[in-house]
């Protein structure tokens, strides 16, 4: 692998002498946040988010895992509040959108533990979030109706007020939504004010959004693309899980993690067993998944 990694509008040098298990930040200013881990190891064709969890052993907590860089690197994702603290993924239909924000959800679940971050999930179309409702680190039930996804996002509103007064940070509450077309039904101004809200200064009490919608956003949806709290992915048409990572100038082109349906029931197991993703785990996992490809 060559040691200089070069992307549309992004280059990060990577010394040869680097410890495998340290965070090589891409050029951005003072971000940090949005990195590609030197992993020489990773196979140019392993997606699948399990392996890939395997392959980098134990993250910080709440690490999303979004795929491959198109060097090789797996990238990676962690919500801060001092630099961007949510993820927003947006594309036309069947591009893996959904697919994304599930290996979202599944990345938060097994970099931390309940302790760490909590997960609330809004999916009124395909229950592609349904594996949440397994998952321990689960606040409610999965919303998977208008009303009930409205009274998540008041309840939100109100634990951010509620944080910001006591200087609460911990533990972190992530909110994935997969769709966020609801959003623009008569009604629903309110809680598209508060999405908005949050996703300008949530992070600020711990809170981070992660969502997927079609492109374009919601009307009532008014979050500049260039707001510096917000990673933004894009998806392609005819082009299924290749992926463009942006923040301001920023450019990180991709290929995006997925999970089989045995992923997703061996990740639920992980998770209620209450351990993060590590070698010790997913090594029989990992060696199964090495043997068929």
């Amino acid at each position: 692998m060559d040691s200089a990694m070069e992307t549309t509008g992004v280059s990060t040098t990577i010394p040869g002498s680097a410890d495998v298990n340290t965070y090589i930040p891409v050029k951005a200013g003072g971000y940090l946040a949005l990195a590609e881990r030197k992993a020489q190891w990773v196979q140019p064709r392993h997606l699948r988010l399990l392996p890939l969890l395997h392959q980098l052993n134990l993250l910080p907590p709440a690490t999303v895992v979004l795929g491959r860089a198109e060097n090789g690197n797996p990238l990676l994702f962690t919500p801060d509040s001092a630099g961007p603290g949510h993820l927003l993924i947006s594309g036309p239909a069947r591009t893996g959108k959904s697919e994304l924000i599930r290996t979202v959800l599944l990345s938060l679940c097994l970099t931390g533990r309940p302790a760490q971050v909590c997960v609330l999930g809004v999916d009124l179309g395909g229950r592609e979030l349904a594996v949440l409702d397994a998952m321990p680190h689960a606040l409610s039930d999965l919303a998977t109706e208008p009303g009930y996804a409205s009274a998540l996002l008041h309840w939100l509103a109100e634990e951010y007020e509620r944080r910001m007064t006591c200087t609460i940070r911990r533990p972190s509450i992530a909110l994935v939504m997969d769709d966020l077309a609801w959003l623009d039904r008569p009604g629903c101004s309110a809680e598209a004010q508060i999405l908005t809200d949050l996703l300008r200064s949530g992070a600020e009490a711990g809170i981070h959004i992660f969502a997927a919608s079609l492109d374009p956003l919601p009307v009532r949806f008014c979050l500049p693309r260039e707001d510096g709290a917000v990673v933004h992915i894009n998806t392609f048409s005819g082009e299924s899980g290749r992926i463009v990572v942006r923040r301001g100038s920023e450019r990180i082109h991709a290929r995006a993690a997925w999970s089989s349906i045995h992923d997703l029931n061996t990740a639920a197991g992980l998770a209620q067993a209450g351990w993060r993703a590590s070698r010790r785990f997913l090594m029989p996992l990992s060696a199964s998944a090495s043997s068929h490809t």
